[in-house]
């Protein structure tokens, strides 16, 4: 792990694997692969063979039976080293320069990979040739490993030893090293090939190992456990990554946190953790030794009131002064924020949970107002500049008036947008070292918990300089990082050395979590942030952003999450929160449902009526549970899925001429295959096709073949458990069964996101619709409802043979008692779909034209859209 240590720090070299002692002993006599004949020919020479679905079996007649630890090392660290690093055919690597003492290592890894990346690209004959073949091998190493050793559904398929968990960590970390090398010098030579390599960014985990640690059970130093969704996300948004795994791991167990997620009842789905004093109520947290002498304090109230009743769009701002006793105080001035003038203030970002909060008055204790007065010095080089922070600000219920806290809140876009610098704080941040390489800084701030708060999210992207805390109490003048700093420091980084994939792939978690490429293009001119506008097309682009990084973030609230996302996009919150609330619920459901849900609907019913056509048409795809409601059964009810992108990204297709119609749903363009079972039988199995496996341990799939010359198969499995359609009504003759692709003719591998689907009406298109483009008066338009949601794939190996073929003509294929089949008719990818959900119960159902107009959000234009898409 020595590599990884370079950019990530000194503590992660303590994770050792053990080299196994036979294969230590004869690792100068035995004859390792050196090209990819030799390399998949090698498990069957230690008594082992992988089967179609990459899984390790040993062989039931063979010589000698080698440890699988022994074929693991050997195969794929020493093995996939010398098969995939050559210079003119020749390993670039002695195998006993990958070990130190009694111990795998990589501690010349990134040495050889310049040296390789060099030669290849000084050697551009057969270059392409070159990576196609490693990908090959990398690929069919990264399946045996994710196989073999991954930790999925709390268990690692092959039960070793404990102490052997580093070995898996260690084979995960260096396969992903090279896949990254081999990236980046596909890159550098400008010798990408589409559809001809895996994706180099997957990950090869995830690791038991590191997940063991972060165990209440096995965690360090009697730490306390991390938070179950903490764990849960990590895993998520890092998709599988052994390296960067690790790495925020060993960042962020410094922390010096005192939650007890476990005593807080946190779950993977939920984290329950708040600020609580012995009596159950909100604490407000103290940063000194003596908090029984530390006081809060907080700005005048009737100073504060008054600039929120002012007429003009003010916001009151503090700054820091101090009594004739030379105790802290407070002067309140008023800012407005529609003038011409313009002024240098901080925003004070911080999580609740944290204890930065008060629930009963505008005051922090001294001890926090002194810390935060040392962090704006350090930013802004004067502790007297001006600033904002909502817990002394925006006036709590026993103080403030209630219409006062509603304008407070919804100045929020506006201040954030203002303000010259943003100061972050994060308890666990705040107690520890910042790190002295940029990497080491990213991980510790991508594994914080402010980055899993919804709310940070609109104030990380509406700031113009981001400042970070870290421990002040050894580096007092530099504890304090501004995030374009650390984002420059990588890219120096990375351009540096020719190894730094893993580098690269956490620069680019750490802008697209904090919708990085959207605040650099409106800082980047400042009169288009004054008119906060941009080209209209950017719209489907800027909400398909906004899900990628509200993904991973939670709020305390469900419908907390409708009223962030509406003010991260400047729509205006308060309508949104009262609108439509007091009509009949549906039966039988709770009310935060039922809000959410509404809520949910008036979002995109103003979204579309401000930006036509500018839904990003891949929502159809996305996970979760949908809209229990007509016409948006197509809507995902939450952003915060904690799920890994599909393949491909849905989102990244745009908007696609997508369109919004009264009870019909939403209207995309994609291509797709018909499905014509000839029996309700076979339809019974389509419809129960599920992920997981038969009696006989064997995935369950359907398939079928899309021409009449029986050569191109498809299948598909369940992409998860959730169901949609009455199926026992769909086996019924009548019901219409599709598939819809995310792109047409999915691959062999990886399998691709597709929806099984009901289509219940045909038509011919819209004469008054302006928005649809096609003049073939002959085109269907298909009128469907999501059944569930699926994982495609191209067969490689079904109905090949002549007799094959010839059983499935005779109606018997695979099963001689069978005789029911299924024919595919592949659809065009210009095929119009107008996709919606099935609603359930007794639904009070509403015409979204009418909620267009009666629940529109009346009250201000959506700044934050105009600016992205150039509306008026």
């Amino acid at each position: 792990m020595e590599h990884v240590a370079e950019d990530h720090g000194d503590e992660i070299r303590l994770i050792k694997a053990p080299c196994n002692k036979d294969l230590k002993k004869e690792l100068n006599n035995i004859k390792l692969p050196t090209n990819i004949e030799e390399f998949y020919a090698f498990p069957e020479k230690c008594g082992w063979e992988v089967t179609e679905k990459f899984e390790l079996k040993p062989l039931k007649k063979s010589g000698r039976q080698r440890d699988i630890i022994f074929l693991l090392q050997a195969w794929l660290f020493f093995g996939l080293m010398n098969t995939v690093v050559q210079i003119n055919g020749n390993p670039l690597a002695k195998p006993n320069k990958l070990l130190n003492s009694l111990y795998l290592s990589t501690k010349h890894l990134h040495e050889n990979l310049s040296k390789w990346a060099e030669w290849q690209g000084k050697h551009q004959d057969g270059l392409r040739f070159r990576m196609v073949q490693a990908g090959w091998i990398l690929d069919y190493a990264r399946q045996v490993i994710r196989k073999t050793c991954a930790f999925t559904d709390g268990q690692v398929r092959y039960e070793v030893s404990k102490p052997n968990d580093k070995t898996a960590l260690v084979l995960m970390c260096f396969g992903e090293a090279l896949c990254q090398a081999k990236a980046g010098i596909m890159q550098t030579n400008k010798v990408e090939t589409s559809g001809w390599h895996a994706d180099d960014r997957a990950g090869w985990g995830p690791p038991r190992y590191v997940f063991e640690q972060m165990n209440p059970g096995d965690s360090p130093n009697g730490s306390l456990a991390w938070c179950p969704r903490t764990v849960q996300l990590l895993k998520g948004q890092l998709v599988s990554n052994a390296t960067m795994l690790a790495a925020a791991y060993y960042a962020y167990k410094t922390a010096r946190r005192d939650e007890d997620h476990q005593a807080a009842g946190c779950t993977a789905e939920k984290c329950l953790f708040r600020s609580m004093a012995t009596d159950n109520n909100y604490r407000t947290r103290h940063l000194c030794n003596n908090p029984r002498t530390c006081r809060s304090i907080g700005p005048q109230q009737d100073e504060v009131l008054d600039v929120l009743r002012s007429e003009k769009n003010s916001i009151p701002l503090i700054k820091f002064s101090a009594t004739p006793d030379n105790e802290l105080d407070f002067k309140i001035i008023e800012f407005d924020l529609r003038s011409n003038e313009s002024m240098d203030f901080v925003t004070i970002s911080h999580v609740w949970s944290d204890g930065w909060g008060n629930e009963e008055a505008n005051e922090l204790n001294v001890c926090q107002l002194e810390f935060i007065k040392r962090q704006i010095k350090r930013a802004t080089e004067d502790s007297r500049t001006p600033f904002w922070m909502d817990t002394l600000l925006v006036p709590v219920k026993k103080v403030g008036e209630k219409e006062l806290k509603k304008k407070a809140l919804g100045q929020i876009f506006d201040i954030f947008d203002a303000s010259s610098h943003t100061i972050i704080l994060d308890n666990g941040l705040s107690q520890m070292e910042m790190g002295d390489k940029p990497a080491e800084t990213a991980m510790k701030i991508l594994s914080s918990v402010w980055m899993r708060r919804l709310w940070t999210l609109q104030e990380a992207y509406l700031s113009r300089n981001i400042y970070i805390a870290f421990d002040e109490r050894e580096l007092v003048d530099s504890s304090v990082i501004g995030l374009d700093e650390i984002e420059k420091d990588l890219d120096i980084r990375i351009a540096d050395s020719a190894t730094s994939g893993i580098i690269r792939m956490i620069r680019e978690q750490l802008s697209s979590i904090i919708m990085g490429e959207e605040r650099r293009e409106r800082n980047s001119n400042e009169q288009r942030r004054q008119n906060k506008k941009i080209l209209r097309e950017k719209a489907a682009t800027v909400v398909a952003n906004a899900w990628r990084a509200a993904r991973w973030r939670t709020t305390s609230k469900a419908e907390h999450e409708v009223l962030a996302l509406a003010t991260l996009l400047n729509l205006e919150a308060r309508e949104i929160e009262d609108a439509g609330l007091d009509e009949p619920l549906r039966e039988g459901v709770p009310e935060d449902v039922n809000k959410l849900e509404r809520l949910v609907q008036i979002f995109w019913e103003e979204y579309n009526r401000k930006y036509k056509n500018s839904i990003p048409s891949g929502m159809i795809f996305l996970p979760g549970e949908k809209l229990n409601i007509r016409g948006f059964g197509w809507a995902p009810r939450t952003w915060l899925s904690a799920h890994e992108l599909d393949y491909p990204d849905p989102l990244s297709f745009g908007s696609r001429g997508t369109a919004l119609y009264p009870g019909d749903g939403l209207r995309v363009s994609y291509p797709g295959f018909l499905l014509h079972p000839d029996s309700s039988s076979v339809r019974g199995k389509i419809l129960g096709t599920t992920a997981k496996t038969d009696r006989q341990g064997n995935e369950e799939k359907f398939s079928f073949p899309v021409d009449r010359s029986l050569d191109e198969w498809y299948s598909f499995t369940r992409a998860d458990d959730r169901n949609s359609g009455p199926l026992d009504r769909l086996k019924s003759e009548d019901a219409r069964l599709a598939i819809i692709l995310s792109r047409p003719r999915p691959r062999e591998y990886p399998r691709e996101i597709a929806l099984l689907v009901e289509i219940y009406r045909t038509e011919s298109p819209r004469t008054n619709d302006s928005s649809d483009e096609t003049s073939d008066p002959n085109e269907v338009h298909y009128y469907c409802r999501i059944i569930h949601r699926i994982m495609i794939w191209r067969e490689s190996n079904q109905g090949k043979t002549a007799d094959e073929k010839m059983r499935f003509k005779y109606g018997n294929y695979k099963e001689p008692e069978n005789t029911t089949v299924c024919l595919g008719e592949v659809l065009p990818s210009t095929q119009r779909w107008w996709v919606d959900g099935y609603v359930k119960g007794n639904v009070t159902e509403r015409n979204s034209q009418e909620g267009s107009g009666r629940f529109a959000l009346l009250s201000r234009t959506s700044t934050f859209l105009n600016w992205a898409t150039g509306g008026s």
